[in-house]
């Protein structure tokens, strides 16, 4: 039986890789190469990783929880934030805003989807 306390666990890492794959696909260099086609395959993968640990986290918190009787606003807030985050990344390599604001976007979603989980203002 696995506890709250490893699910929070789990989405934390879940959000630190999603983190430094946007960290990684908005420095890194444009020149199309071979090798910076595996950069990008490293960094999607480390994206999509991440993105995975975030729901399935989030979801053994909430069955532990046992808030599936009502989906609560709260959580359907988390989850359009978690897909906006998961096609955030194609923004930052369209690389057609500054590195600054594509990096701050996805670091305010971040922490506005973890105050949102820990305050449940609706």
């Amino acid at each position: 039986m696995l506890t709250l306390k490893f699910y929070t666990w789990l989405h934390v890492l879940g959000v630190m890789l999603l983190l430094a794959a946007f960290g990684g696909a908005i420095l890194r260099e444009v020149p199309a190469s071979r090798a910076d086609d595996r950069m990008r395959g490293r960094i999607s993968m480390l994206h999509g990783i991440g993105l995975l640990l975030i729901l399935v986290a989030g979801f053994g918190m909430a069955a532990r929880l046992e808030i599936f009787s009502v989906f609560p606003a709260w959580m359907i807030a988390k989850l359009v934030l978690w897909l906006f985050l998961g096609g955030w990344l194609v923004v930052a390599y369209k690389r057609r805003l500054s590195r600054l604001v594509l990096l701050g976007v996805a670091i305010g979603a971040s922490a506005l989807s973890a105050w949102i989980g820990i305050m449940k203002p609706f």
